[in-house]
């Protein structure tokens, strides 16, 4: 009998042990299968996404299918992954407060020695999300920016989420569409550009400020500018010695934001006297994909007066008043670059009539309108975060839902609302005074200066989330449970001197906005001019004046920063610092400390009450706080509580030793990188698998009931009822 029979004949010896000898085979397999299945899918399973209330239909990550997941969030879920190995691996003495912070060392260069022949260095981490040049030497913000709006080869889907900035920007802008054909100036710039050739654009005007701009104690636009072909490699100058560096950085900013096919620019930079050629032809040299022209050797062929620029220089004072400009206590710049850019006729029925002079390219139709000083940062970042919030906030205006029907009490005293910008500055190691408070460990942290803890409130807007396709409204028509948390200003923000005399003789055009660095879209504007006119037409029954807000969840895309990094450690002026409505308390407060003798060495005194240090991190939690504090006080009716009583933050309602689980960390890191906002088609889509990134993206409104809060350690899942 030959082998087949053997195997298939059921009534031989040698058959039934063949069979019994599979049996066993089979039985071991199984039992190896399930306890692979126990020891590694199973705690995978049950710590999938680590979430602090489990849902009731446990959604986990393996249920859902890869391919509907955009592959803009592919380099997010190996993170994401990269995360949860890391904390399953991780003993548990080494797990730490900070275990969510990750990414690559990066070298902040201070200080340039001549005898060594190069520049001092520390080494650490930024994961504060706030996009410095001083960590993020290429252009676009943060890597997911620029792979998003740079990339030439990006799938469709990465292409369609780029889109939300160009259906933002006309949704908002002006309904006069430029001319683009053949012999326009737009044919001249975008009709052969590399993407989009010849299509409408989001028309941006940036007004660059450049009053105080100089190099050491010198002007400027006295010195020479470099050479973008030098044949050495560029001199190493910190970034506190020359104003040449971030108007570079700048300029190659927005040529950025021209290269994505998105958005047209036109800069005009505002000065009080003349500057030489070689300072114009240099700036126009570095806005290639805007229009400019690329700089030669020799600067032989067309001049800048023969062909059009994206770069005007606006001479914005006469010889009587060139000495005012130049003082940076007088406000003078300001009030003309937000002449320039409302440029209003004083009749409210016809805000969109201009009155500048046309040769002024910011008479021309614009979408979007940006002013900032020099010292500061724009990025695509910034502008498509704004045009996002904008848009969010034109939603919940369009909504049919009760906006008076809210149980959180207080909330901006205005209903015309404009997100805003704060300045954030790293420290600089040219001031000794705080030099110790440059790291904290490994960590580098931007913070600001101009405000604190008390110059804000939350608030919960319903229906303030737009969809794709512009001004898109998402939210079903009666679920007040549906949009987002926002920070409002209550105080003006304080700066020091100068610019804190500046605010004053000009305010910034939103009430508890920056008067460095602010937005407005032509709606905006409109909307604004109204205002402005009405009100100085004296006429009683005229709308409020805007109000400062910035949205929790994409909080760190509205933190700007101070280039130079010489902000900090700088004392405020008596009456006019932060938090100026509760200075008798801080008076109180200070007495006390005095009285109990808590701080033996005045310095630690000074540094508490004298300074303003506001960590970009700590103004994330205290939002947060703030907000739920906020919720939960509505739902208790305890107002006065000091303790949550339903519920809480999953996220900063954790004791400090305790570490936070992987997926919740990874949800604050693309919060704190602006990824709730530039994935808005993701995170904002009710079939996303991670659910618990509606909290740190600012969609939660009820944030976590105390009652399911769970505190996670390593292996092990307690529930704290």
């Amino acid at each position: 009998m030959d082998e087949r029979s053997m195997v298939s004949g059921g009534n031989t010896p040698s058959s039934a042990k063949l069979m019994l000898w599979s049996s066993i085979k089979l039985m071991l397999a199984a039992s190896f299968v399930y306890a692979a299945y126990v020891e590694v899918v199973a705690p995978q399973d049950a710590e999938a996404f680590d979430e602090p209330i489990q849902s009731a239909s446990h959604r986990r990550l393996a249920e859902f299918d890869d391919s509907a997941i955009p592959s803009y969030m592919e380099p997010m879920m190996e993170d994401l992954q990269g995360r949860k190995k890391l904390f399953q691996e991780s003993p548990k003495e080494e797990v730490k407060y900070w275990f969510e912070y990750s990414g690559p060392l990066q070298k902040y260069y201070y200080r340039f020695s001549k005898q060594r022949g190069k520049a001092d260095y520390f080494e650490g981490r930024d994961d504060s999300g706030v996009v410095s040049s001083r960590f993020i030497p290429a252009f676009g913000a943060n890597k997911e920016y620029q792979d998003l709006f740079l990339k030439t080869d990006a799938p469709d889907d990465v292409r369609a989420a780029s889109m939300r900035l160009y259906e933002n920007c006309l949704a908002l802008g002006s309904s006069v569409r430029p001319k683009r054909g053949s012999g326009t100036t737009w044919d001249l710039w975008y009709g052969k550009a590399a993407s989009r050739p010849g299509e409408d654009r989001c028309r941006v005007l940036f007004a660059l400020n450049t009053v105080g701009a100089g190099r050491g104690s010198t002007m400027l636009w006295e010195t020479n500018p470099a050479a973008p072909h030098a044949e050495e490699p560029p001199r190493w100058v910190s970034e506190q010695e020359t104003a040449a560096t971030h108007l570079e950085r700048n300029l190659k900013e927005i040529n950025a934001m021209c290269q994505t096919g998105l958005v047209a620019a036109r800069v005009q930079i505002l000065v009080c006297e003349n500057i030489s050629p070689k300072w114009i032809e240099w700036m126009d040299s570095l806005m290639v994909d805007c229009g400019g022209r690329p700089w030669s050797v020799d600067q032989q062929g067309a001049t800048l007066d023969e062909r059009p620029s994206p770069v005007q220089i606006v001479v914005a004072s006469s010889a009587q008043t060139a000495e005012t400009c130049h003082d940076l206590k007088s406000g003078f710049m300001e009030q003309r670059a937000q002449d320039l850019i409302f440029a209003h006729s004083g009749n409210p029925s016809s805000p969109d009539q201009k009155t500048t002079d046309p040769s002024l390219v910011s008479s021309d139709d614009h979408d979007l309108y940006v002013n900032m000083k020099w010292n500061t940062l724009v990025t695509t970042r910034a502008v498509s975060s704004f045009l996002q919030a904008s848009a969010d906030l034109a939603a919940a205006a369009a909504s049919p839902i009760d906006k008076t029907d809210t149980t959180e009490k207080g909330g901006p005293a205005s209903n015309f609302l404009v997100p805003s910008f704060v300045q954030v500055s790293y420290v600089s190691e040219e001031n000794s005074k705080i030099a110790k408070w440059r790291m904290h460990g490994d960590f580098f942290h931007p913070a600001a200066w101009e405000i604190c803890k008390e110059s804000y409130e939350t608030t919960w807007i319903p229906h303030s989330l737009s969809g794709a396709g512009g001004v898109n409204g998402m939210c079903p028509s009666t679920d007040s449970m549906c949009g987002q948390w926002w920070v409002y200003f209550t105080e003006l923000q304080m700066s020091t001197s100068p610019a804190v005399y500046a605010n004053e003789a000009v305010p910034a055009p939103v009430q508890g906005g920056s008067n460095a660095f602010w937005m407005l879209s032509e709606r905006h504007r409109l909307e604004f001019v109204k205002g402005l006119s009405c009100r100085q037409s004296k006429n009683g029954k005229c709308p409020r004046e805007p109000q400062a807000v910035i949205p929790l969840g994409d909080l760190e895309s509205f933190l700007i920063n101070y280039t130079p990094n010489t902000a900090l450690g700088k004392k405020h002026l008596e009456g006019r610092r932060p938090g100026y409505t509760k200075a008798e308390e801080f008076a109180r407060d200070r007495e006390e400390v005095k009285r109990r003798q808590q701080l033996e060495d005045e310095d630690i005194e000074a540094a508490l009450f004298d300074y303003t240090i506001y960590p970009a991190a700590l103004f994330h939690k205290d939002a947060t706080l703030k907000a739920a504090r906020k919720r939960d006080a509505a739902l208790s009716g305890q107002e006065d509580a000091k303790e949550p009583q339903q519920i809480k933050s999953s996220y900063y309602d954790i004791t400090i030793t305790k570490p936070r689980p992987p997926v919740m960390g990874w949800c604050q890191a693309m919060a704190r990188r602006g990824l709730c906002s530039l994935f808005a088609d993701y995170f904002r889509s009710p079939s996303t698998s991670i659910k618990n990134c509606a909290e740190a993206c600012g969609m939660a409104r009820d944030f976590s009931p105390i009652s399911s809060v769970e505190e996670v350690e390593i292996g092990t899942t307690v529930a704290k009822k």
